[in-house]
């Protein structure tokens, strides 16, 4: 019976600490986005020269789909172009590498009438199996052959490294690649939490070097609530703070939980309305969801600023919509001097 009551004052306490922080972080959002909207803009771009085989093959489109969208986010921002090189940051199997290879490839073969080598440097690490780095190789003579294209004969050069992205060091890893093209491009599909953050402060060591230079950044992020509070660049966390009174000590105890509302599923058997199931903070489904999607935004919000800050243009928008995939947010990054 006592550790009833202690369970039970737990929770009473657990939601009265929440119940302040919210009353006061609700406030600051919607004070802060009144005039932008609380919600990010819906950009899909159904994106498909070089990938229609892809849609055909597949019953279950998702993936392919968001593929597609950020490869057109990539196109529509003057980012797509075999002239770049390409790092897929967090790239698993690098299955969107893959088809952004096919798709710069049919770009080469109908656009530009090019035969210049793409190139790729994929960074995991992990090691998984099944990984599709071959894969460009073959996507590459299966299409020349199709084409008949005899001015198509350089196949892309791919690169992997087994390496943490906290240790990587993006100028030496171009010079020990042997790679041509010093202008590059970042990329990267549902990059976790921590490894957003990673991946940003790691293109700003890298620049002012000789022998990488950043042109542009997509990432489409997700598990916020993997995030690292020590991590963040310094002006996102000045952002945080100045705007919604969020601390190392606030970020950690409420917005990297909160972040995780934002997707968590409804449980069987339960419906959306208040008071349909037992969750300690008394709010429903609904109510969580948007609390969840907020609590997220800021933390993207953050990135956008600090990038904003160091004279990049930045934007924030949904490559796909939310019956896709609940993590549907991109960030885009371009050098201030490119062409919109």
């Amino acid at each position: 019976m006592h550790l009833e009551i202690q369970h039970e004052n737990s929770d009473a306490e657990k939601k009265e600490a929440l119940d302040a922080f919210l009353a006061d972080f609700l406030v600051a959002y919607d004070n802060f986005f009144k005039d932008e909207g609380s919600e990010l803009p819906l950009s899909v771009s159904n994106f498909k020269f070089g990938l229609e085989e892809r849609f055909d093959e597949l019953t279950n489109q998702k993936h392919i789909i968001q593929q597609s969208s950020l490869i057109g986010q990539l196109n529509a921002n003057n980012l797509f172009d075999p002239k770049f090189a390409y790092v897929e940051f967090g790239c698993g199997r690098a299955e969107l590498s893959r088809y952004l290879n096919r798709a710069l490839i049919d770009k080469q073969i109908n656009t530009v009438k090019t035969d210049e080598q793409v190139e790729f440097l994929l960074i995991d690490r992990a090691s998984p199996s099944m990984k599709f780095d071959t894969k460009l190789g073959k996507d590459y003579n299966e299409i020349k052959t199709k084409s008949n294209n005899k001015d198509l004969n350089k196949p892309p050069k791919v690169e992997r490294l087994k390496v943490d992205i906290k240790d990587l060091v993006l100028d030496k890893a171009f010079v020990n690649g042997n790679f041509e093209k010093p202008n590059y491009v970042g990329i990267s599909k549902h990059l976790c939490g921590v490894a957003t953050d990673l991946t940003l402060r790691c293109i700003m060591n890298s620049l002012n070097k000789d022998e990488c230079e950043f042109e542009g950044l997509l990432v489409a992020m997700c598990c916020r609530h993997c995030c690292d509070y020590d991590i963040l660049m310094d002006a996102s966390k000045d952002y945080l703070k100045e705007n919604f009174g969020i601390d190392k000590q606030k970020f950690t105890n409420y917005i990297q939980r909160l972040v995780s509302w934002a997707t968590n599923g409804l449980r069987p058997g339960f419906s959306k309305e208040k008071g349909s199931d037992s969750h300690y903070s008394g709010l429903s489904y609904e109510e969580r969801e948007r609390i969840g999607l907020k609590a997220r935004r800021v933390i993207d919000e953050s990135r956008k600023h600090a990038m904003l800050r160091e004279g990049y243009s930045c934007e924030l928008k949904k490559y796909v919509g939310s019956e896709v995939s609940l993590e549907n947010t991109c960030l885009i990054i371009k050098r201030v001097d490119q062409n919109s």
